[in-house]
């Protein structure tokens, strides 16, 4: 697969497991990061947010596309112990680094739109997890319809993706609003329901805080109550109106009788 210039920049990436550098727990609803890692609240909201759909649904079976260095299986996998997870992705380095680290469990390269997956039509949850940015935007409509295809009947799709809020940065290709997330939604997957979008993770006061005292250039300070503290706020205030939110998730079922 060639990759283009956003995609290269996505894969030089995968030089360390970086996304492992934070972890979570979405029962006390805490996290952690081992190094400075703008992102690590907001991921840490995020895998609540993947948490709950899987539980609230009673999933059985969850494809987690775009799964990179499969951070986010290998995180919630003690708290999902009944779920069969599978996670693909299209750049050999970042699966070469799940496979590495979690060597029991199925991770693999794939192009959701140019091969089948096996077992076909058999996730319960799939989720796309800040990947639909990395996709060039003439072969969207075709990618969502690939992975609308992978999904059981009644099941769920969970998409987040990165509002126009925040800056864009040179390997992603579009950032979103409601309106366009929900057109392309729409276009690419009629068989789809939109349950529920809007957004999520909020520049609140103790971001602000947190940036300009403890995670400079020149300190970093990792403080387990400010990190209880922020998560809460973060959950507290979803969901975050569109002028606020730094990412939008949208939550999708399939008719039971397609």
């Amino acid at each position: 697969m060639e990759y283009t210039e956003q995609q290269e920049k996505q894969a030089a990436e995968y030089r360390l497991p970086y996304h492992y550098f934070a972890t979570f727990d979405p029962l006390q609803n805490t996290f952690s990061s081992f190094r400075r890692l703008s992102f690590a609240v907001y991921y840490a909201v995020t895998a609540k947010i993947v948490f709950d759909c899987l539980k609230e649904r009673r999933s059985e079976t969850w494809l987690d596309v775009g799964c990179g260095d499969g951070a986010l299986i290998s995180g919630l996998d003690r708290f999902l112990p009944d779920v069969l997870k599978s996670g693909i992705d299209y750049d050999p380095r970042s699966i070469e680094l799940a496979r590495l680290i979690n060597p029991s469990w199925n991770f693999s390269v794939a192009d959701i739109t140019a091969q089948s997956l096996e077992p076909a039509n058999a996730y319960d949850v799939v989720t796309l997890i800040e990947v639909f940015e990395h996709i060039p935007p003439t072969e969207g409509q075709a990618f969502l319809k690939a992975l609308g295809s992978k999904v059981n009947k009644g099941g769920y799709i969970l998409i987040t993706v990165p509002h126009i809020n925040q800056r864009m940065p040179a390997k992603h290709y579009r950032h979103f609003t409601t309106e366009t997330l929900k057109a392309e939604i729409l276009d690419a997957l009629p068989d789809f329901a939109i349950e529920s979008i809007h957004g999520f993770g909020e520049k609140n006061l103790w971001e602000r805080v947190v940036k300009g005292l403890f995670n400079t250039k020149a300190v970093y300070l990792e403080l387990p109550v400010l990190n209880k503290l922020r998560l809460k706020a973060q959950l507290k205030a979803l969901p975050v109106r569109e002028e606020r939110c730094q990412q939008l998730i949208a939550i999708l079922k399939k008719d039971s009788s397609c």
